[in-house]
């Protein structure tokens, strides 16, 4: 496998459409004979980020080694994300010698990450580019310190069931609805609340400066009690630093952020009417996010 820490983060291949290398659909065919499930047990070398003496900051992880072991073990719970042609397999992880720990895991297996097309082709993303992106991505962000960002417990090398190597990206688990469930939700008092720490925390992460790519519902997290909620971005990358442009990509952030999450409503609804006259209230100041939208349905 290539040594991802030479990948410099800009050459993840989208979806080139070239030949597999060789070998790998049998490896693939082994390996949906040979499947990732609950109860897979991992062991890995976890280093806790420190904890900050700032009250804001959530707690890190608790991560024990195991008892005899230099490393800690993991049992895989829940598949959130599986099988072919996701590229990635994402999991819920407890932690076997402090069961009430949850971490997220990231696996990014080679075999798994092909798949043919109508055409017969193959759809290529390049593995090691995948975790070599993915981690610089959660590594940028976590020298930055920032409030809203997981804890990133780093990227390991990992044998699967089907004895194929591969990477498990590894992250705290954040409990809570996407801000796409809560939209799905129509609750409002959590939608309005969804919406005002979204923007909270794209500003957060701006204001570090850095430009958010893959900004998507499914990407934020509503988590936390009522009396302190907050939104926490997953599975996003990074792009920086930003420099002079940091004003300006503070309003297309904003403007994308409410764009997106607008998208969970069907155009000219009731839903949609209701969000754009919220926007309208709570931002007077903001034209750039709720105006288009106003505009088109006539508000």
């Amino acid at each position: 496998m290539t040594d991802s820490g030479r990948i410099e983060p800009y050459q993840f291949k989208h979806k080139g459409r070239v030949p597999p290398p060789a070998g790998i659909y049998a490896a693939q065919l082994r390996a949906m004979d040979c499947p990732l499930k609950s109860g897979l047990r991992f062991e890995l070398d976890l280093t806790a980020p420190p904890q900050s003496t700032d009250p804001r900051y959530r707690p890190v992880p608790h991560i024990p080694l195991t008892a005899g072991s230099s490393t800690t073990a993991l049992v895989l719970l829940e598949g959130l994300q599986t099988g072919l042609g996701n590229f990635s397999q994402v999991w819920t992880a407890r932690v076997e010698a402090a069961p009430e720990t949850i971490l997220i895991l990231k696996i990014i297996q080679p075999s798994m990450c092909y798949s043919a097309d109508e055409e017969g082709w193959i759809e290529n993303f390049e593995p090691d580019d995948l975790a070599g992106y993915d981690e610089w991505g959660y590594e940028h962000l976590q020298e930055k310190q920032g409030l809203s960002v997981p804890y990133f417990l780093g990227k390991h090398q990992i044998i699967t069931p089907s004895g194929e190597e591969a990477w498990a990206l590894v992250l705290e688990y954040i409990p809570g609805p996407t801000l796409s469930a809560v939209c799905d939700s129509k609750v409002w008092d959590d939608v309005h609340t969804a919406f005002d720490l979204g923007f909270e925390f794209v500003r957060e992460i701006t204001d570090m400066g850095l430009f958010l790519n893959d900004v998507r519902g499914p990407n934020f997290i509503l988590t936390g009690p009522p009396d302190s909620r907050q939104v926490v971005g997953i599975d996003f990358v990074p792009i920086g630093p930003l420099g002079a442009t940091k004003d300006r990509t503070k309003i297309f952030q904003e403007e994308e952020f409410f764009h997106v999450m607008m998208t969970n409503f069907v155009a000219g609804s009731e839903d949609s009417l209701e969000m754009i006259k919220w926007a309208r209230d709570k931002y007077p100041n903001k034209a750039h996010i709720w105006d288009k939208h106003a505009t088109r349905s006539g508000l």
